[in-house]
């Protein structure tokens, strides 16, 4: 039955497009710039898929000891994991 509407659609001079159900990964940083990664973290999560570790850069770790001085940065990747985790 959908391939026969499928067809009388066609013969009627509609357009076939594919509608994809999953973006790549850089379709969602384009879109959503840094908090790309959060995003995808979450969709992950919801749909209980393993998710990669982000981790911390030197950079990052630099970045936050500017804004919230010294930090135990072990403390703060343990932290993280376990928001990770759910």
């Amino acid at each position: 039955m959908i391939q026969q509407s499928r067809e009388i659609l066609l013969n009627l001079g509609f357009d076939e497009v594919e509608n994809p159900t999953i973006l790549p990964d850089y379709d969602v940083s384009k879109q959503y710039g840094p908090e790309a990664r959060i995003i995808l973290d979450r969709v992950f999560y919801l749909a209980e898929l393993p998710r990669p570790e982000i981790g911390l850069s030197a950079q990052k770790i630099a970045q936050i000891k500017e804004i919230a001085g010294e930090i135990e940065t072990e403390k703060l990747r343990s932290i993280l994991r376990r928001y990770k985790k759910g």
